[in-house]
């Protein structure tokens, strides 16, 4: 899903799926959703499903969601943690993800959020008011790349469980937006605290929890951080505990592969899936074997592929993870990636 933008927002990359991959994709989705499975399948976590391989020049910082600021990161941080509120797919409603209902006073300093009881981190603990300030002052006070989006919080009342009110030291309309932010999700507080982290003002040099992370993760989110192998891998698994609708896909692996010549040789090859770095689209969009997509937002387990059939008038068929394909000749069209709406 999508952020709206804000300050240091990317421009978008190129996608480009072959035949191949695109086939591969589509059994990985349709397959773990009806309970199917096909040759690579990983039982653990839930239904079997084919692990998702994307080929990526990945630009990861940090895995620690304080101090990671990098476009890998994002789709990283999208799914593994959660925020309050997120953007519903018309890319202007806000929609509740962990946060049911949220308000805020009349000169927009005052924010209050409602949380969802049935939100839960993947060790099973409910998601409190506690571990929402934690976070949020974590993210301010280690001053990472991403702490301007809390640079304006004065301070944040978690007295009572469900309920989160947050005082700005300035006017902000822009806060709610803010908030759904990938770099803003919320972790689990005791987990964090019991590894290093602190949300303390002296955060910035206090803070020894960037190495547990990098092996770790202490989110709600649909998927866990399996492992992490530096310039090489990153594999996210189903979230076995995950409070809300399962993902279909049981794990995704994104591959460093830098050049995109050799990330299209991947997916000619079906090594992998999806190249996010690839050819320009007049360089291979006249191969008959060959259909550009869109994968539009950041969110690995949201990801959906939108295609324009050959007929002009025809309307565009979505489809995300979990959901059904309409059937029918495909015909290319502009690649992008969705990243200029995210920071």
């Amino acid at each position: 899903m999508s952020y709206p933008q804000h300050r240091g927002a990317r421009r978008p990359r190129s996608v480009v799926i072959l035949a191949a991959g695109l086939a591969a994709l589509l059994a990985a989705i349709l397959g773990a959703c009806s309970g199917g499975s096909t040759s690579n399948t990983n039982t653990s976590g839930g239904n079997k499903g084919r692990d998702l391989v994307v080929a990526r020049d990945m630009d990861i910082n940090s895995l620690d969601p304080a101090r990671a600021y990098c476009d890998t990161c994002q789709i990283y941080l999208s799914a593994v943690y959660e925020t309050l509120i997120g953007l519903a797919p018309d890319n202007k409603t806000l929609e509740p993800r962990l946060a049911t209902s949220w308000s805020s006073n009349p000169s927009a300093t005052v924010y209050t959020f409602n949380l969802d009881p049935r939100a839960k981190f993947s060790d099973g603990t409910p998601v409190t008011a506690a571990d929402v300030k934690f976070s949020w002052l974590r993210l301010k006070n280690v001053k990472g790349s991403g702490s301007y989006l809390a640079q304006d919080i004065k301070s944040i009342d978690d007295s009572k469980p469900q309920t989160v009110v947050v005082t700005l030291s300035r006017s902000s309309s822009e806060f709610l937006n803010e908030t759904n932010a990938s770099y803003m999700g919320i972790i689990n507080s005791t987990l964090a605290k019991q590894n290093g982290a602190t949300d303390a003002d002296n955060a910035a040099t206090a803070d020894k929890a960037e190495k547990w992370f990098l092996t770790h993760s202490a989110g709600s989110g649909p998927y866990v951080l399996q492992k992490y192998t530096e310039n090489a891998e990153i594999d996210f698994l189903r979230n076995a505990k995950y409070w809300g609708t399962p993902p279909a896909i049981n794990r995704v692996v994104m591959k460093q592969v830098k050049d995109a010549i050799s990330q299209s040789q991947q997916l000619t090859s079906g090594s992998v899936d999806v190249a996010i770095t690839a050819p320009s689209e007049d360089s291979i969009v006249t191969a008959p074997t060959a259909v550009v997509g869109t994968v539009s937002g950041t969110d690995l387990f949201e990801w959906y592929l939108e295609y324009r059939p050959v007929e002009p008038s025809a309307n565009w068929t979505r489809f995300g993870a979990g959901s059904a394909v309409a059937s029918g000749t495909l015909a290319s069209f502009d690649p992008t990636l969705g990243l200029e709406r995210n920071l």
